[in-house]
């Protein structure tokens, strides 16, 4: 048919071919919809998907101006995020589906200070069908409100609004569970401690460890993040606690075998609230890991990697003590007469 026929065509064009897409339900649905329209004009198609990206960040700036005065951060904050350079080239330009998981993510939890539960949990579910890693943010979400009624309203929307990817899920797990394992078991790309870990295990001739060092990568971080949750959940009653969020993502990144730059753009996102400067410095930096990419200076992709963390966790150390730090520098007393 003349719908099928530019997909074959194109089909050779795609990275993996061999495996199934793990993109969930609402992310194939914007695809097939620009393809539909586009058929064979490529360009076409990515106008198409970008106006769509467009549209819904106009629906989401209200919001996250929302979100903003009511954790009196500056509303400037937002140019910072919808101005950033990785956001433009990532997101608008290179069309990953970052944009839906975070645009319905900012609707969630606008929804939810709205004190609107099925509306949150409903988007936050759209948000979830856009790209599977919302799941990670998902559970720090949970009993924000006391009322059992709001908490039981918001998850069955939630759940309700995930049902149709999960009989897809269901019906298909073997294709979903084959590409994953090939993205944490074979893929390497701008790591922090999965390539130190496998390297080593190489060096050691722990052959058949090395095949596994996502899994024992993985450890340390599951250990984290339940910390982090329980901390939030004793800390942050009532309120979204965007800095446990921020430090679970930011230690999913340092553990994960592959950190392409998109990935940064939920950190941040998150880090509008809580981390701003190490936020933007990493997703400035982020950049230097395409010298991968590059002929010229590929040769120094180790630097770079290196370089990218090193400042990375100077910027996080200083901004995370910065109270600490301000105390020692002027003192407790002028720090107390300078915050009147």
């Amino acid at each position: 048919s003349s719908f099928t026929t530019p997909l074959i065509q194109n089909f050779n064009y795609l990275n993996s071919k061999e495996y199934y897409s793990i993109y969930p339900l609402l992310s194939q649905l914007v695809f097939f919809v620009a393809a539909f329209i586009a058929g064979s004009k490529l360009y076409l198609f990515s106008w198409i998907v970008k106006l769509i990206y467009l549209l819904i960040d106009f629906l989401c700036l209200k919001s996250l101006l929302h979100l903003l005065d009511m954790y009196h951060k500056p509303q400037y904050y937002a140019l910072m995020y919808f101005g950033s350079p990785l956001i433009l080239t990532e997101l608008h330009g290179n069309l990953h589906v970052e944009q839906l998981m975070i645009s319905f993510l900012i609707l969630s939890l606008y929804y939810q200070h709205a004190n609107k539960a099925m509306l949150a949990g409903a988007t936050l579910g759209m948000s979830i069908l856009s790209k599977l890693n919302a799941l990670l943010i998902a559970p720090f979400l949970i009993f924000r409100v006391k009322k059992f009624s709001w908490n039981l309203n918001w998850f069955l929307s939630c759940i309700t609004a995930c049902l149709p990817f999960l009989f897809i899920l269901l019906y298909s797990f073997a294709n979903y569970q084959g590409s994953l394992k090939l993205y944490f078991g074979q893929f390497e790309f701008n790591s922090f401690i999965y390539r130190p870990v496998r390297d080593f295990l190489f060096d050691k001739g722990h052959y058949t460890l090395k095949a596994d060092a996502a899994l024992i990568c993985i450890i340390p971080f599951i250990l984290l993040y339940i910390t982090l949750w329980y901390r939030a959940m004793l800390t942050c009653p009532g309120k979204i606690p965007f800095r446990e969020i921020w430090l679970s993502l930011f230690a999913f990144l340092m553990f994960s075998s592959t950190v392409h730059p998109w990935y940064l753009t939920t950190i941040l996102f998150v880090g509008l609230f809580c981390f701003p400067m190490t936020s933007l410095v990493w997703s400035l930096l982020v950049f230097l890991s395409y010298a991968f990419y590059d002929p010229h200076f590929a040769m120094y992709n180790q630097q770079f990697i290196c370089m990218e963390y090193t400042v990375v966790l100077i910027a996080l150390f200083i901004e995370y003590n910065r109270p600490k730090i301000i105390e020692k520098i002027i003192g407790p007393d002028k720090k107390q007469v300078s915050s009147i």
